[in-house]
């Protein structure tokens, strides 16, 4: 993870990890839903709210360092041999939502090094789905993240993106390298699953969904 911590410090930002995440969320859930979208800021609220962190809980804020706004989100859950990618959503800093993937994929393999796979489901877009967006536009968007994941380095089958931890760990220096980063002119909202609350979090036999 240090290629990816010392990306973020070039370009002027920083990672929170777990418990310290809350708070910061809570202050600033209008630039959160402006960043993810009001579609899937619905959902993501519930989880990332939550002061109670689980043990196979994954939650992730990147902070500007200058004006200490948070400018991207991610969360999931380990769900066997696999990283839930549930939310992430990104603004400002380039690439920011794949960094926040695989700083999540290696962070959840280091505490359990049976997880070797971030999985997820296409059900966000690009740029974020909007309550109100037609079919066609819906369409339109779901398929630049599905050409997003591609380029990223994952495996698409139907609405499945699959990171190996393999491909993750060789991809890093190629896109995180020293001379890599620069700073987005224009916020671009990234995407996420619509999931509905719940507090029976164990029974989520399911892999969430929602993404950038």
């Amino acid at each position: 993870m240090e290629t990816l911590n010392n990306y973020l410090a070039r370009n002027g930002y920083s990672i929170v990890e777990g418990a310290a995440t809350t708070q910061i969320f809570v202050d600033n859930k209008e630039r959160f839903e402006k960043i993810c979208g009001s579609n899937i800021f619905e959902t993501l609220e519930g989880y990332m709210s939550d002061d109670e962190v689980e043990p196979n809980d994954i939650k992730l804020i990147i902070i500007n360092n200058k004006t200490r706004e948070p400018t991207s989100v991610f969360f999931g859950f380990f769900n066997g041999d696999k990283l839930s990618s549930d939310y992430t959503c990104s603004s400002q800093i380039t690439s920011g939502g794949v960094l926040l993937r695989f700083y999540a994929l290696l962070l959840a393999h280091e505490r359990n090094n049976n997880i070797v796979k971030l999985e997820g489901g296409i059900s966000g877009g690009i740029p974020a789905i909007e309550n109100g967006n037609s079919k066609e536009v819906i369409a339109q968007k779901k398929n630049k993240l599905r050409e997003y994941h591609i380029k990223n380095g994952a495996q698409v089958e139907g609405d499945i993106f699959t990171y190996n931890l393999n491909d993750v760990e060789a991809l890093i220096p190629t896109k995180f390298a020293a001379q890599g980063g620069k700073a987005k002119r224009k916020t671009r909202k990234l995407k996420g699953k619509k999931r509905g609350k719940t507090k029976k979090r164990r029974q989520r036999k399911k892999i969430g969904r929602a993404h950038v």
